[in-house]
């Protein structure tokens, strides 16, 4: 018997010495919850009229998009493509991209018409210049915007002109707009996640938010992978070009690094003041 009682007490203690996940659901109703950040992409980078593009440059275009693989390929060696080689100025992006008074006519937040440039913030991702509502930077001075209404009769609601006859061939080739929900905290992950809202249409938005907190070590997050926790004091954030860290933040400097690494420039989308190409 005594021995049943070790071997028992031995099994449960080293179990709990493997920090076993336990799962515990509570139903709480708040009156007010945190608004996510939204991102709004136009599904051009660019604006026709503003790039000012020669032949060269919409041949460059095109085979650049998705039409591009059934194209052959461009000699970039010919010295008639040699104005794409040239360094880009610092200000280029914004010069060609489409302004926030271009795309957005009005918008209204809980019945309240509002100038847009008061809630939009631009901000450049891996899809050129997009415009941020509750974007990080407000944060320190205004804090995060909380949400206390629900339904779309009082949602936040943005009236949109994608200037669709201003388009360039990209690597979308579609229209619209690209709309990511996300922390204000996290930067945008343009490529990989949000939805498109079609031009002509109105589109409506039901969401939720799902918050994850992963524990730092002895507990496990896959294997023997541990998890930093980014929100403990002693944390140090080690993006460069990044207020907060996050792991879509953290891919973003690794690419750009890697591209430094190999060619001493930089994308015109990524951080830095390196030669632009």
């Amino acid at each position: 018997m005594g021995s049943l009682l070790v071997y028992t007490v031995y099994t449960l203690f080293a179990y709990y010495r493997t920090n076993p996940t336990l799962t515990n659901i509570n139903l709480k109703f708040v009156r007010e919850m945190f608004y996510p950040a939204v991102t709004i992409c136009n599904m051009s980078p660019y604006k026709l009229s503003a790039i000012n593009a020669s032949a060269v440059m919409r041949s460059h275009l095109l085979h650049s998009s998705r039409l591009g693989v059934v194209l052959p390929p461009l000699d970039y060696t010919n010295p008639a493509y040699a104005e794409l080689n040239a360094s880009l100025s610092e200000d280029w992006l914004d010069k060609v991209s489409f302004d926030l008074d271009d795309m957005f006519m009005y918008c209204v937040n809980e019945r309240h018409v509002t100038a847009c440039k008061n809630i939009l913030k631009a901000k450049v991702t891996q899809w050129g210049k997009c415009f941020t509502y509750n974007a990080n930077e407000k944060l320190p001075k205004e804090g995060r915007v909380k949400g206390s209404m629900t339904g779309s009769a009082t949602a936040l609601t943005f009236y949109i002109d994608i200037k669709q006859d201003e388009y360039v061939f990209n690597t979308n080739m579609a229209a619209g707009v690209k709309i990511i929900l996300h922390d204000p905290e996290e930067e945008p992950d343009v490529n990989n996640k949000g939805f498109i809202s079609s031009p002509g249409m109105s589109t409506y938005v039901s969401m939720k938010m799902t918050k994850y907190k992963y524990l730092p070590a002895p507990y496990k997050a896959g294997g023997d992978q541990y998890c930093i926790d980014t929100k403990s004091p002693g944390f140090e954030n080690t993006l460069k070009y990044q207020q907060f860290y996050s792991r879509t933040g953290c891919q973003l400097e690794c690419r750009r690094d890697f591209i430094v690494n190999q060619c001493g420039c930089r994308a015109v989308t990524d951080p830095g003041k390196l030669h632009l190409v």
